[in-house]
């Protein structure tokens, strides 16, 4: 009879080069597992950090838009995140986010929720 594979009666040993295979799949699939949890990670900064970007950009042209509709102009707006507003700078803070804006406003620190932004000549808050 012709055998393909010629099979030795070994006592259960396994041989040195058949752990040293298994180990280095082992390491490969480590090193995939910590990339893909590294990607995650990454995705979910990437993510929040757009979150307050666009809270941010939406807030300042509210407040430029109030502003040159001129006075008796009122709106409403709902903060994600806490917001500080720098007239001197003319900026709106969103935790790491900055965005700009054009009105006459006092510098004023929000926290989450509603806000009401009216125009009397000076761009006013309230909550």
């Amino acid at each position: 009879m012709f055998l393909l594979f010629e099979f030795r009666k070994n006592s259960g040993q396994v041989s040195v080069e058949t752990l040293i295979a298994i180990f280095i799949v082992l390491v490969f699939f480590g090193i995939v597992l910590v990339q893909a949890s590294l990607i995650n990670s990454t995705s979910e900064i990437a993510e929040v950090t757009f979150l307050e970007k666009n809270s941010c950009l939406k807030f300042s042209h509210l407040i430029s838009q109030v502003y040159t509709e001129g006075k008796g102009v009122h709106a409403t707006y709902y903060l994600d995140y806490n917001t500080s507003v720098f007239a001197s700078e003319k900026i709106v803070k969103v935790n790491e986010q900055f965005c700009y804006f054009i009105a006459k406003t006092n510098d004023v620190n929000l926290v989450v929720g509603e806000v009401v932004i009216d125009n009397n000549g000076v761009v006013r808050f309230f909550q």
